[in-house]
């Protein structure tokens, strides 16, 4: 078998990068990877409608240890969280004495049972500290400072400091007292969000039932081992490889299509997170021929495309499935969109890798095997058609970008899928903006279109765009003041507010996937639900069990280096951008896709600001990350087989083959 062509080879025939080749890709992903992070950063510390603490020990932040809990928390019954410390006063009365203070939530203090006077132009943002003089407040001997805090969208918070006490400052710490109504009073906790629920705690690790199946999985490591040197010897020349993607498309097209008559059309669709919301919103438009009102009900507030895509074929599909059945046609729409993605995966690689077969196979079959593809495309959800359509974007937006002559086809394709794609599910508008960014930039600074004919391209991929969607946004700006009505801001979720520590850690999901991780971290919430259906029905939802759980607790241990080598090709591509031997193509490729996946993962990181609960941080939000990851997978992969040299290097890639060819009978054998 030949070498494969490394990647700064590929872009036959453009000159030598010149210098603005080389800063322009750098500056966009820079670009996108710093401004969208200054943000959210300024929004934790200064936003009072980001619930979101910064831990310090000059002025902790303490709560009520409330049991974890899983279900939903109404605003119209709010608690009242109490606070006190007592502490004492000996020798002269201190003039100087204050108090510091912070809540989140409507606050009443009092100091020796003597109310506290808060002016109400005084408290302002919650996040910003209170200063009061507090030393006619004051007595001798033994003193009292409670706290009584409301909070219909969390937890009760504080955080205090007594300044200029002759023993010493005084702050909120584990000594206070803490009550809540309806439970017993206690000592109360530093505030943190990673506590996790003990129902959902896996009684058996994924790793304990990884050694329990290590005969299966060595028989899976085996085989695939075997077709590795039948690859070798079978396709050994650039004419025969050429026909491995195509091979490895039609494959996985034909397991998608047994996963679909074996499995998902044999389920209910009434299974799935959220899976109530979108089954009326479709019942709705199919029963009464026009959209719901935003605020009428659970996920109504969504565009509408799907819902009406969905009606209309269940409408005319629906009697191909016989009296009592025609739900089911509510599953073709999921599932072609997820399969598509694959498609959309076979001709990205293509445009990236150009001549090397075996990353595009690599892309294809990494895509047609994440699990959130997957099981996001078993539910009547409307995730997966718009990943599909900002898929399709994102393909069209590179082919934009980096074909040697700006395309009329290429940019009205944008303009079409991104209009569908905000009709679809708005959080497309992450894309859209990378895209629109690139655009403007790669056509003004290296393309050198002049600034009218830039106009005239981003213009009708724009109008076209708010053609296809701008109704919806609009009626809902002229019926209900705003151009996006959600749904959810009548209840919360434990943990109800977050920390930087919550974003900081990982490692539970490995050990309690399902469920617990949201509780844990920000990044075992993704990972539980990237590699396996994390939410799903693990604990009885559906009987029989939906998924094979075994399999896809073994799917978490052996995704490990997958997840690894998606940072090894993110690094590749870093490389790219930022080097000097990748071609203009390759850099501005992989400038595009990583500023994709950053902004992509933004989005989850805000949306979990916004709505600060165990169950937001959902890698199917960010489920159009399926194509530009399946890019980055093939890159790393193939920088990983080449990273032993020689005679050793076939020996490391037959382990590598072995390896991921039983993370794909794993992974797919958890859904079949």
């Amino acid at each position: 078998m030949k070498p494969i062509q490394k990647s700064g080879q590929t872009g036959a025939g453009y000159s030598q990068p010149t210098w603005s080749m080389r800063v322009v890709p750098a500056g966009l992903f820079l670009t996108c990877l710093v401004t969208p992070l200054l943000f959210l950063v300024f929004q934790c510390l200064h936003s009072p409608n980001i619930a979101f603490i910064y831990q310090n020990s000059r002025m902790p932040w303490i709560m009520y240890p409330a049991p974890i809990r899983i279900a939903i928390k109404s605003i119209d019954r709010v608690p009242v969280t109490s606070f006190s410390k007592e502490f004492n006063v000996a020798g002269n009365m201190p003039e100087d004495a204050s108090l510091i203070f912070r809540a989140w939530g409507d606050t009443r203090l009092a100091l020796n049972d003597r109310p506290v006077e808060l002016s109400q132009a005084r408290v302002g943002n919650w996040k910003k500290e209170i200063s009061i003089p507090i030393a006619s407040y004051l007595k001798q001997g033994k003193n009292k400072i409670s706290a009584e805090i409301r909070n219909p969208m969390g937890p009760g918070l504080l955080s205090v400091l007594l300044e200029g006490l002759p023993a010493g400052s005084i702050v909120s710490d584990e000594t206070w007292q803490s009550e809540i109504s309806g439970l017993a009073p206690t000592r109360a906790i530093l505030a943190d969000d990673t506590r996790m629920h003990p129902k959902y705690l896996s009684k058996t690790l994924p790793y304990e039932i990884f050694c329990r199946h290590w005969k299966r999985l060595a028989g899976y490591f085996a085989f695939s081992v075997l077709l590795f040197w039948l690859g070798r010897f079978m396709m050994d020349n650039e004419r025969s490889l050429r026909w491995l993607p195509l091979l490895g498309l039609l494959g996985i097209q034909a397991a998608w299509f047994v996963l679909f008559f074996k499995k998902f059309l044999h389920f209910p669709v009434e299974v799935g997170f959220d899976f109530e919301g979108h089954l009326n919103y479709i019942r709705y438009v199919f029963t009464h021929h026009k959209l719901p009102a935003p605020d009428a009900g659970w996920e109504l507030h969504q565009p509408p495309f799907f819902y009406m895509a969905s009606a209309w074929a269940r409408s005319w599909l629906g009697e191909f499935f016989g009296s009592g059945n025609e739900d089911k046609a509510l599953k073709a729409i999921p599932f072609l969109s997820g399969s598509g993605q694959t498609w959309m995966a076979f001709f990205l690689s293509r445009r990236v890798f150009e001549k090397e077969p075996v990353k595009i196979f690599l892309a294809v079959i990494m895509a047609g095997i994440i699990p959130v593809n997957i099981y996001m495309s078993a539910y009547a959800s409307n995730e997966a058609l718009h990943a599909f359509f900002a898929s399709a974007m994102i393909l069209s937006a590179a082919g934009f970008l980096t074909g040697k002559n700006a395309s009329w086809p290429w940019i009205l394709s944008f303009g079409f899928l991104a209009g569908l794609a905000l009709l679809t599910k708005f959080t497309a508008i992450a894309v859209i903006a990378v895209s629109f960014f690139f655009l403007a930039a790669v056509l003004i600074c290296l393309k050198k279109v002049p600034f009218w004919k830039t106009a005239a391209y981003l213009g009708a991929a724009a109008s076209l765009m708010l053609l296809i969607s701008g109704w919806f946004y609009w009626h809902n700006f002229k019926t209900y003041g705003r151009w996006l009505v959600v749904d959810w801001h009548h209840f919360w979720q434990d943990p109800g507010f977050h920390t930087i520590r919550y974003f900081s850690i990982f490692g539970q999901s490995l050990n309690h996937p399902y469920f617990a991780a949201g509780f844990r971290s920000f990044w075992d919430g993704v990972y539980a639900t990237f590699w396996g259906d994390g939410l799903g029905d693990r604990y009885g939802y559906s009987q029989p069990a939906l998924w094979n759980y075994d399999n896809m607790s073994i799917g978490y241990f052996l995704a490990l280096p997958a997840t690894v080598l998606f940072g090894a090709g993110a690094l590749r591509a870093a490389m790219a951008v930022f080097g000097s031997k990748a071609s203009p193509e390759l850099r501005g490729n992989m400038s595009f896709l990583l500023s994709i996946i950053v902004c992509g993962i933004y989005s989850i990181v805000y949306f979990c600001l916004m709505a600060p609960f165990w169950s937001s941080p959902k890698a199917g939000y960010a489920l159009y990350l399926t194509l530009p990851l399946s890019v980055l997978f093939a890159s790393g992969f193939e920088a990983a087989g080449r990273m032993v040299p020689g005679r050793l290097r076939f020996l490391w890639q037959a382990v590598m083959a072995g390896w991921f060819g039983a993370l794909i009978a794993v992974l797919y054998f958890s859904y079949v």
